[in-house]
């Protein structure tokens, strides 16, 4: 069963909220009724205190006046029991007498100067007894009054209904103001609940749309606590499972083009090893032919197939065994495949090697990466441009680097340049770029991209261990 997060959050807040609002409102309420008690009983005191220490008789007359102070009813007795006062009719006052006096509370024990229940006479009125009877239902009290001439004891009566009143006007606002308050704090727990639920609804929501494949969908939370970093976090994950669907999108169609394209380059390779091989008969057969000619062809021939060759390290399965390689021979062969389309286009190409002798482990690869990124370099130049290719040493590092004084590379695929498929020529296929940082990571290297100046520069760096 489906547990809603603001009911475990609003239901134990309200349970003790109440609990202790509760508990407080009715402690308040005990004690407001007890101190009106107290002072109702005070006042009584003060009425009930001029009778005992006065010596004059008392009188019906005198009681009216003490009621008129008081608003209770009093009945005198003398020491036989005998009625001398009373604030109610005769008839009242005998049926109230004799009911009063059977009452073990008001029993009279002449061995000791103490009153009902343990109260000694001279402690002011007893405590209140409620007494039902004919009339309706009293509290009596009763107070010694032996100083007078004519009465030993007062009984203070009022009437149960008057005496809960008086005790309720104080009990009603502790209880009063405890509902209010408590209505209160349960109605703003209710709305910060309700709040917070409704924040995290939204950020549900927002990750139902994730797993659905809307990632760019933003949270519309922009609060700076818990809630708030944990909706940052939902987009910092969609902007990461965007980048990785996009990158498992481009894998999968690399994958098709990979096995499609190493299929047709390896044809592709083997007819042209064919027209090299004619070519190559051809020369030596024909002694009259243009051998400057033939020459070009079988260059452009090898250019061709260099960069068949580096297509087709794109699939493992069709890669031949690594062969190891100096690194500047791998260079000046690239420089021979392509000074023909350099001297055509009138661009200038000047080389710069380290003649270290460093060894590449795997010399096809890494030509046809070279390859790749000087044939950029030579088209994003342009006729009338300058590329240079220039190896050297950096601490543990061998660099070959690739200049060119065309254009910077478009801000639009700057950031994913080496991605397959990612290119700014209209009839490019994305792939050279590609190949060319595989081979640097083969080779446990790196291949970067950066603009000084008027040059754009593409720096291979490769450790100097291959292992």
């Amino acid at each position: 069963m489906k547990s809603s997060i603001r009911n475990q959050i609003l239901w134990p807040f309200a349970l003790i909220q109440t609990l202790t609002i509760g508990a407080l409102s009715i402690l308040l309420a005990l004690r407001a009724i007890d101190a009106a008690q107290t002072q109702a009983v005070g006042r009584l005191n003060g009425v009930v205190q001029t009778l005992r220490d006065a010596s004059f008789p008392v009188h019906s007359s005198i009681l009216q006046q003490m009621k008129g102070l008081s608003a209770a009813d009093y009945i005198a007795l003398n020491d036989d029991g005998g009625i001398v006062g009373s604030t109610l009719p005769e008839s009242t006052t005998a049926r109230l007498v004799n009911q009063i006096l059977g009452m073990k509370q008001f029993a009279k024990d002449d061995s000791s100067e103490s009153g009902p229940s343990g109260t000694r006479q001279d402690s002011g009125i007893s405590d209140f007894i409620p007494v039902h009877t004919v009339e309706g239902p009293y509290v009596v009290g009763r107070a010694d009054i032996r100083k007078s001439s004519n009465a030993s004891e007062l009984f203070v009566m009022m009437p149960e209904g008057d005496w809960r009143a008086l005790t309720e006007s104080n009990m009603w606002p502790p209880l009063l103001i405890g509902a209010a308050a408590l209505s209160i704090m349960v109605a703003v727990s209710i709305v910060l609940a309700g709040r917070f639920a409704q924040r995290i609804r939204r950020m549900q929501d927002h990750v139902r749309r994730i797993s659905a494949g809307h990632f760019q969908l933003a949270i519309p939370e922009s609060g700076s606590d818990e809630l708030g970093e944990l909706a940052e976090s939902i987009h910092k994950l969609a902007g990461e499972l965007d980048h990785l669907t996009q990158q498992i999108r481009i894998n999968e169609r690399a994958a098709v083009v990979t096995q499609v394209a190493g299929g047709l380059a390896h044809q592709l390779r083997n007819s042209i090893t064919g027209a090299r091989l004619a070519v190559q008969v051809h020369i030596r057969r024909c002694e009259q032919s243009d051998r400057e000619s033939l020459q070009v062809a079988l260059r452009q021939l090898s250019l061709t197939e260099s960069q068949i060759r580096g297509l087709l390290t794109l699939t493992r399965d069709l890669q031949q065994k690594p062969e190891p390689g100096e690194a500047d021979e791998v260079i000046r062969h690239v420089e021979l495949l392509v000074q023909p389309e350099c001297q055509h286009h009138q661009i200038r190409l000047d080389v710069q090697l380290s003649n270290s002798g460093f060894t590449i482990s795997d010399a096809e690869q890494m030509e046809a990466a070279l390859l790749n990124v000087v044939r950029n370099a030579m088209e994003a130049t342009g006729p009338g441009g300058q590329v240079e290719i220039e190896s050297s040493f950096a601490e543990s590092r061998f660099i070959v680097e690739i200049r060119n004084t065309g254009p910077p590379v478009a801000p639009e695929i700057a950031d994913n340049m080496f991605d397959p498929f990612v290119t700014s020529k209209p009839e490019g296929v994305g792939l050279g770029l590609t190949l060319a940082s595989r081979a640097a990571s083969d080779h446990h290297g790196q291949l970067t991209c950066l603009r000084t100046g008027e040059w754009t520069r593409f720096r291979f760096e490769l450790p100097l261990s291959q292992a």
